[in-house]
């Protein structure tokens, strides 16, 4: 087993403190990653000068850019199909249903990175419910990270982030072909706003949202996080809003306030009854 950096146990510690995220004891590779990133970034020439720096003063930006650069940023278009094909014939039909009246529809899309799961989102609902061409749709695409939000509101791929999960039909109609990639189109683009969120900080106030997608997130958290996390996105859920755990993500046995509900392969979790 190779030895860890000596700022190992600092950075984790840091990142427990202000982001409520676990770093594991074997992911040394992800410390040292967010740290060549940081001084790429910010021209330092050392680790050392880094975590000097921080030291001196914990609520420096440079210090929430070292926490930002140690969330994981992997995601692709359309990942995990069953999920898709549950969204498209099952939850937002209801959706729709459910708010005709008042012709408007939120979502949250949290932990977004670079935003793919948001458009993914996006080119859904213009792709199967043209209905929805006059509503109010709303998708807010959330990350920590600056650099992400930055890049979600830039809404351009390279071939190669098209390519994970984006279908070739799909790319020609929802996107433009430019210098280095792809850009999402405007009427698509429009339907998403980003929005730089840290979900573990206590003076987050969230409004009520229809659908919460927060896939792979709770697998970061230790238990009293994920308790405290999900009793929060408990309070911006209405009576009928999903919420969209990661595969290996549930809320049994972590809050009772919540139930599962299967659909086929596809799973998701509203508020049980007598929390409504």
């Amino acid at each position: 087993m190779s030895e860890k950096p000596p700022y190992f146990e600092y950075v984790r510690k840091l990142v427990k403190e202000q982001a409520h995220l676990e770093i594991g004891e074997q992911s040394a590779h992800v410390v040292d990653s967010g740290l060549a990133h940081i001084l790429r970034v910010h021209g330092y020439n050392s680790v050392k000068e880094v975590m000097d720096s921080v030291k001196e003063d914990p609520a420096s930006t440079l210090t929430m850019h070292v926490v930002e650069s140690m969330t994981t940023k992997e995601t692709s278009f359309f990942r995990d199909s069953h999920v898709w094909e549950g969204l498209r014939t099952q939850v937002v039909p209801e959706l729709i249903e459910k708010r005709q009246a008042t012709r408007r529809l939120s979502v949250l899309s949290a932990a977004a990175a670079s935003g793919q799961e948001a458009f993914s989102l996006a080119v859904l609902l213009r792709e199967h419910f043209p209905q929805l061409a006059n509503w109010n749709v709303r998708i807010v695409a959330s990350d920590i990270s600056r650099e992400m939000v930055a890049r979600i509101r830039e809404a351009t791929y390279s071939a190669l982030e098209i390519a994970r999960g984006m279908p070739e039909h799909l790319r020609d109609t929802y996107f433009k072909k430019v210098e280095g990639g792809y850009r999402v189109i405007d009427s698509v683009k429009e339907l998403v706003r980003a929005q730089r969120m840290n979900l573990a900080s206590p003076n987050l106030f969230l409004p009520k949202f229809d659908l919460i997608l927060m896939r792979n997130l709770l697998i970061y958290f230790d238990m009293t996080s994920k308790r405290k996390l999900l009793s929060r996105i408990r309070s911006s859920m209405h009576p009928w809003t999903s919420l969209v755990l990661g595969a290996s993500e549930t809320t049994v046995n972590i809050d009772h306030a919540f139930e599962p509900t299967q659909h086929g392969s596809f799973r998701c979790f509203s508020l049980c009854e007598e929390n409504l």
